[in-house]
């Protein structure tokens, strides 16, 4: 009769192993200094010993970047929207451009210094994911991004 128990709670156990096909979970939480993806309208926090823990969210994103397989006389920019809020503070709006932003020089990366609270924060757009193609006209959806304390 035990052998029956045990041989039922064995199929149990392998009926719950399985393989989510969805794909993998992104973390809600990075730590300070690491990079980290957000997609349009997702929502990360940003900790670690050395500050107040950071929500930081992709509000904007807007592509105008010459697709890669194409020749442009002008390489256009893609302009990144960041809202960026702490525990005790009202959320801060942050504008990011890379590529051809004039009359700023051009750019491949671009990082902005807030302050909320006490602390500054540097906060820098790595990359824009998924550069234009021609014939995979899709906008951009991702960004690159590092946050760090600055002090």
């Amino acid at each position: 009769m035990m052998n029956y128990v045990f041989a039922f709670m064995g199929l149990l156990l392998l009926g719950q192993c399985h393989h989510d096909p969805t794909g993998d979970v992104k973390p809600q939480e990075q730590a300070f200094g690491k990079s980290f993806v957000l997609e349009k309208g997702e929502e990360v926090a940003v900790s670690g010993k050395a500050a107040e823990k950071l929500t930081v969210r992709l509000s904007n994103l807007a592509d105008s970047r010459c697709p890669e397989d194409v020749v442009c006389v002008w390489m256009g920019n893609a302009v990144v929207g960041l809202t960026v809020s702490n525990a005790s503070e009202k959320n801060r709006q942050l504008q990011f451009c890379l590529g051809d932003c004039r009359p700023d020089p051009v750019r491949n990366k671009h990082t902005v210094r807030t302050e909320l609270g006490q602390q500054a924060y540097d906060i820098t757009v790595l990359e824009v994911l998924q550069l234009p193609n021609s014939k995979n006209p899709e906008e951009a959806k991702q960004v690159k991004v590092l946050v760090e304390p600055v002090g």
